[in-house]
């Protein structure tokens, strides 16, 4: 598996930046015990580093982690949630 390094590449920095701050700020984040921003990061950035890009993948498989299910398939072809419109603008910010 190739790694990317993240520190080159300014869509992966957004990407990480916005996952961070939405799985930080989600009430699921304040009301399990099993995670710490810091875990939460340290996942994140692996899978940013795999060459995840997608941010709805990144938040489900982070909460999917920490609740002590298996994280979300890392495949594009799997069939995700649809994306909200606060999802939308943030894609388009970062286009």
């Amino acid at each position: 598996m190739r790694m990317v390094s993240p520190s080159n590449d300014t869509s992966a920095i957004s990407i990480l930046r916005l996952a961070l701050d939405d799985v930080s700020t989600d009430h699921r984040f304040f009301v399990r015990q099993s995670m710490s921003a810091c875990q939460v990061a340290g996942y994140i950035l692996a899978l940013v580093q795999q060459g995840e890009r997608d941010l709805d993948l990144l938040k489900a498989s982070a909460f999917k982690k920490f609740s002590g299910a298996q994280p979300v398939p890392l495949s594009s072809s799997d069939s995700f949630p649809t994306a909200t419109s606060d999802t939308g603008r943030r894609s388009e910010m970062m286009q």
